[in-house]
């Protein structure tokens, strides 16, 4: 404590467990090496909460320093510093009431203990005053119904211990349940559910501390209450004390216990027997935080003048500390006591309170939550931020910007670098024995400052000091953790960075020194080529030192190659064209493309070929492996050169297009393997057949099979023969078919992994480009049979559209090949056979038996419906779903090549539409909608939502609400009785559903009314 100002300074150091076994939590105890006479006046030390496996004493002299200035312990006492002030709650006194109360009141005879852990002194006390409890009452402990010593957060651990390990039986063997907390005994009673058994129907049980675990089972917890207040200013007043020399005396604080249900008790078991409002506000300033001046002035008042303002300002105020409501009818029971004179204001006090209690929590509940929120929002916001930092200094700039909304007033952060801290904003450094460093001793000035450390589980990167008129530790914890991740994350970026800051330096210079001086060499060799080329000298001493300047041009491209400077830009190839260039290659088979650097792999040839003279030839085989390039000497007399520079640069190129490069006795020999559509990999065919897609290939794969795959029934299936090692693709398979096979083999992961072979193909630097650029031509147009709103393409990115009837709508299917068919039904005679009949039309199409129809009609045409089910690739619309933005990005997905679902499974959503649109005027719930389909809710949302894009639910309010605004335009209904009539219960409901989706409130509708509309048309398909 800092006195600064007259003002005093409390730091709360927020480490862990001293010898804690988690590593984590003994990192966070790297915050207690600051508590030093060096940085504070003296101590509060709150023992029981820093015990695991330490005792008292050990903790007392894991702060030993401290011993010199004034110090105080709550829950601490020991033998060895007798003079140390104590402040301690009496658990034994609550333990023995909790357990008397269970004996005299329930009858409990056989009762289960669960242990707390072994060192924690208020733990065994509890435990003692249970065991001395029984034996006054004449009871024999079974200590086969005593747990082991457990951590506080394994009470479900000792439940099985009883349960399975000893065999014990809820109800039988034992009737009550003791645990030494209220955590112990909520994680107990998880396990006894598991089990089969219940808290409050099959034994009673209790206890301990009145946490929150208390309220989350099933009935509440009978408990003891700690005075956490009692136990903060009582220790602050002993240490005052202590500071100014006097002698201080220890103190204990009673811990009340509190009977609620689940020890057996009824609703409202714990009301206060109190007789004057001097004692009702003993128990009030004890129960919660309240000074007992003001506890006294607002039940006073409420006594002598039970008015609503007077009851409503008590329950408030309760509530503003969070009471419950046990608690709450335990002080107003005391004010009911003491108006038992008076039964006029004892019947206005329970008037008032029956019609002000439950608003009262309502809002309270309402406040906790909204506030809840807005911290949530800040936290999110805060967290955000973070993530998006690299820098500590920018963590600084997020702390400072965010601590008013998080709920501080200040944020510091203190970051350790070696053997140094440094305050992050500042150039300020100090030693690490420093909480901050001695020329900011004003830092802390005055107030409640959280020393929060940061750390991982092996490393302390510094701490955290924050500002708080609240203490909420919580808040505390998460901004700590939170923080500690960024600033590991930025110290591992900041090291990552001069990493690489290093080695892109060095790489740099070594880089720039062979490209200086490659560049300033190339320039020079091609004028001396070219001086030597227009020269009168001797040809065959031109060709020696035109030779020697290819040869030095080869050691620069060598020396850019070993920096990794020569680049490749690759992209698809056709070998055969590639060799045309050279005059040793004289074959005119055709070949598959390779993803090649063009030129690059021809400087590599030409090398070769150079190296051999005018006596090499070119041959080249199609193998399992990839494309085979033999270079000989038809002369057979070629032996390669040692450390020649031109063949150095050709097998390099080879290698970095991850081939492989030989020399054999006459020659060399070049191996380009085949590409696969992942990625720009390469990947030599081991085994299987050549699975050939249309038609077979022009080129001959020495030692493989070939296996035709017939293209429609792969367009169906999506699927190629099982024993498929390397797939042909005949580049002339377009169209939307195509396209939606193609594309279902590129999603596929085992096909993309594949040898891909084709014989030409567009320049493209991916395999997957190549295929999309060949096959998407003719893949985006719709073919628009009958009238549609032309807003429904304006969503699907303009795709060409070409509109006719059903007279010439195969004609156009046939030469257009769309990737899309819309039909738009009308209510004329004979549309629905006109349907049926394009549909089997389009299925019987080569081209386009798999390509998606729609069709779309104001009302579901039920045998239509019937008809169409069995009919893949076929999707039946209300029109007004047209307008819908989640409808269109479905077409546009499909449109993209996204598959609609399998026949069975579309025919699942066929009917749930026929369902809706029947029952639409009528309530309906989303389990009979799925009911009668024969499936789960989330089944048929997630297979609905596949198919259209919107769910079950969406597509009937918008359904809905055409029949509402088709009602609004055309008839005198009121709105509520529109809303009635479309399957509405609820108007305001009705309206909210109604702007969500037009845009604008129902009333709006009322200014454009045509023609009269019959109210059997609404009718239609109910």
């Amino acid at each position: 404590m800092f006195p600064s100002g007259g003002k005093d300074t409390l730091v709360i150091f927020s480490g862990g467990r001293l010898y804690s076994p988690d590593s984590l939590e003994r990192m966070r105890n790297s915050i207690y090496r600051f508590v030093t006479p060096e940085n504070l006046d003296g101590s509060i030390i709150w023992s029981s909460s820093l015990t695991g496996s330490a005792k008292s004493e050990d903790i007392i002299e894991a702060f030993r320093a401290m011993l010199s200035c004034p110090m105080v312990t709550i829950d601490g006492k020991t033998s060895r510093y007798p003079e140390i002030p104590n402040v301690r709650f009496n658990a034994y006194e609550g333990s023995r009431l909790i357990t008397e109360h269970c004996i005299e009141h329930h009858g409990a005879r056989k009762i289960a203990y669960i242990r707390s852990p072994e060192y924690h002194k208020s733990g065994q006390e509890r435990y003692k005053a249970f065991l001395d409890t029984m034996k006054k009452h004449g009871l024999t402990v079974d200590m086969s119904l005593v747990s082991d010593p457990m951590p506080w957060e394994s009470g479900d651990e000792a439940m099985r211990q009883l349960l399975e390990d000893r065999g014990k039986v809820p109800g039988k063997n034992f009737d009550t349940l003791l645990c030494a907390s209220d955590l112990m005994l909520y994680r107990a009673s998880l396990e006894l559910s598991r089990h089969g058994y219940e808290v409050g129907r099959d034994l009673n049980a209790c206890g301990f501390n009145d946490s929150l675990e208390s309220r989350l089972l099933n009935v509440p917890v009978t408990t003891v209450r700690l005075p956490y207040a009692g136990l903060g200013v009582s220790s602050v007043l002993a240490f005052r004390a202590v500071a100014d020399g006097q002698v201080c005396e220890d103190k204990e604080l009673p811990a009340r216990p509190i009977f609620r249900r689940s020890c057996g008790c009824g609703f409202g078991s714990s009301k206060g027997k109190l007789k004057d409002v001097s004692s009702a506000a003993d128990l009030a300033s004890e129960l919660f935080p309240i000074p007992r001046s003001e506890a006294w002035a607002i039940i006073d008042r409420a006594v002598k003048s039970p008015s609503e303002v007077n009851i409503r300002i008590l329950l408030e105020r309760l509530c503003q500390c969070g009471a419950d409501v046990f608690e709450i009818f335990e002080i107003m029971g005391c004010v009911n006591n003491l108006l038992s004179s008076d039964e006029e204001k004892r019947s206005r006090l329970y008037d008032i309170m029956g019609y002000t209690l439950p608003s009262v929590l309502d809002r309270n509940t309402s406040l906790r939550s909204y506030e809840e929120r807005i911290r949530r929002r800040a936290f999110s916001a805060f967290n955000n931020e973070l993530l998006q930092t690299n820098r500590i200094s920018e963590i600084d700039e997020v702390l400072k910007r965010n601590a008013g909304a998080l709920g501080f007033e200040r944020m510091h952060l203190v970051v350790n670098d070696e053997d140094r801290s440094y305050l992050v904003g500042t150039d300020i450094s100090f030693q690490e024995t420093s909480l901050v460093p001695e020329q900011k001793k004003d830092l802390l000035d005055g107030g409640v400052w959280i020393a929060a450390p940061l750390c991982t589980e092996t490393e302390n990167m510094g701490y955290l000091l924050m500002k708080s008129s609240v203490f909420n530790g919580q808040i505390c914890d998460e901004v700590r953790s939170s923080v500690s991740s960024a600033l590991r994350s930025s110290m591992l970026f900041e090291v990552t960075r001069r990493a690489q800051q290093a080695a892109e330096s060095a790489e740099q210079a070594r880089t720039n020194f062979f490209a200086n001086v490659g560049e300033n060499l190339r320039d020079p060799l091609s004028e001396i080529s070219e001086i030597v080329a227009d020269s009168d000298l001797a040809e065959d001493v031109k060709e020696a030192v035109l030779s020697r300047i290819t040869g030095a041009n080869n050691m620069i491209d060598l020396a850019l190659g070993s920096t990794g400077e020569l680049e490749l830009n690759r992209y698809t190839v056709d070998v055969g064209a590639l060799l045309n260039s050279f005059d040793c290659y004289r074959q005119t088979t055709s070949l598959p493309c390779l993803i090649l650097d063009e030129n690059r792999t021809k400087q590599a040839i030409q090398n070769i070929v150079s190296s051999m003279g005018p006596d090499a030839s070119i041959r080249v085989e199609v193998l399992k492996k990839g494309v085979s390039i033999r270079i000989t000497d038809a002369s057979g007399k070629w032996t390669p050169p040692a450390d020649n520079p031109s063949l150095s640069l050709a097998q390099r190129i080879v290698l970095m297009q991850q081939g492989s490069y030989s020399v054999t006795d006459c020659g060399v020999s070049v191996l380009l393997p085949y590409p696969i559509v992942a990625d720009n990999s390469l990947i030599s065919w081991e085994e299987g057949n050549l699975a050939c897609i249309n038609s077979d290939p022009p080129f001959h794969v020495c030692d493989a099979e070939s296996e035709s795959v017939n293209s429609a029934v792969f367009c169906e299936k999506k699927r190629l023969p099982s024993d498929a090692g390397a797939i042909f693709w005949d580049i002339d398979f377009k169209g939307y078919n195509a396209l939606t096979g193609l594309l279902g083999l590129l999603s596929n992961e085992t096909y993309r992994n594949l040898p891909f072979l084709c014989s030409s193909c567009p320049r493209s630097r991916t395999m997957e480009d190549a295929i999309r650029s060949a096959v998407e031509a003719k893949g985006r147009v719709v073919l628009q049979v009958g009238p549609v709103s032309d807003e429904i393409y304006r969503w699907i990115q303009d795709p060409d559209v070409v509109r006719c009837d059903f007279g010439n709508a195969i004609s156009m299917a046939r030469r257009h090949e769309p990737a899309l068919v819309m039909v738009a039904l009308e209510e004329v005679e004979g549309v629905a056979s006109a349907v049926l009949s394009l549909v089997s039309a389009l299925r019987g199409m080569k081209r386009v038996s798999q390509t998606p129809a729609v069709i779309c009609s104001d009302y579901m045409d039920e045998e239509l419906v019937k008809s169409l089910i069995g009919i893949p690739n076929v999707i039946v619309v209300n029109s007004c779903m047209l307008e819908s933005e989640e409808f269109a990005m479905r077409l546009r997905a499909i449109l993209g090549g996204s598959e609609l679902l399998a026949t069975n499974t579309g025919a699942i959503v066929k009917k749930a539409q026929v369902f809706i649109c029947n029952h639409a005027t009528l309530p309906v719930s989303r389990w009979q909608i799925a009911d009668e389909v024969n499936v789960s809710e989330d089944y048929l949302t997630r297979v609905f939502k596949k198919e259209l894009g919107l769910s079950p639910w969406d597509y009937l309010n918008r359904y809905r609400i055409w029949m509402a605004g088709t009602l609004l335009r055309n008839t005198g209904m009121s709105v509520n009785d529109v809303a009635v009539a479309t399957g509405f219960q609820d108007q305001a409901y009705f309206c909210r559903v109604f702007k969500k989706i037009r845009g604008f409130s129902p009333s709006r509708v009322r200014s454009i009314r045509p023609k009269s509309l019959k109210k059997s048309e609404l009718s239609k398909n109910q």
